[in-house]
């Protein structure tokens, strides 16, 4: 089944982040990316430092989509993927970095975005596991993508699907 990951990291975390994203050895391929310079993790950790809240110290969300191998999704599948995430979780409207990582058997994004939005709202991040595990439901049904339901014995005993956050 689908899988997304997500949470609020600090300036270092999402420079090391970036760093390991664009590895020659993940075999990634930009994905897409809205307001920044993205040719290095500075210059994009540079350019989202015009949109910062001195109170906010997590000013990053490190989130990662990974779809089900059997969906087989293409780089214009895995872009409409990353923006109904985006949408889902009321993460759009600001800087952000995607790339695809095709180093394993299952390709699937890694997101580096900014907390703040361009009107200088900062992303929620409480209960940001119950967000996810809705946001991969939702957007699998309204995709077409195979969810924890879908497949026989993905349950954790208590009623509720397994869509790791």
């Amino acid at each position: 089944p689908m899988i997304i990951k997500s949470r609020s990291i600090t300036k270092n975390h999402a420079i090391n982040v970036l760093e390991y994203v664009i590895r020659e050895e993940k075999d990634h391929i930009v994905l897409d990316s809205d307001g920044a310079d993205i040719s290095s993790a500075y210059t994009f950790i540079g350019d989202s430092s015009l949109y910062k809240k001195d109170r906010v110290t997590k000013a990053f969300v490190s989130k990662v989509i990974s779809p089900h191998a059997k969906d087989k999704l293409n780089k214009k599948d895995l872009k409409n993927l990353l923006h109904e995430v985006f949408r889902e979780m009321k993460l759009d409207n600001r800087q952000f970095f995607a790339v695809i990582h095709q180093n394993t058997d299952t390709p699937h994004i890694h997101v580096i975005s900014n907390r703040i939005d361009y009107d200088y709202n900062t992303w929620n991040d409480h209960h940001v596991a119950f967000t996810c595990q809705r946001t991969c439901k939702n957007v699998s049904n309204k995709l077409g993508l195979i969810y924890a339901n879908d497949l026989q014995g993905n349950y954790d005993g208590k009623g509720k699907e397994k869509c790791i956050s």
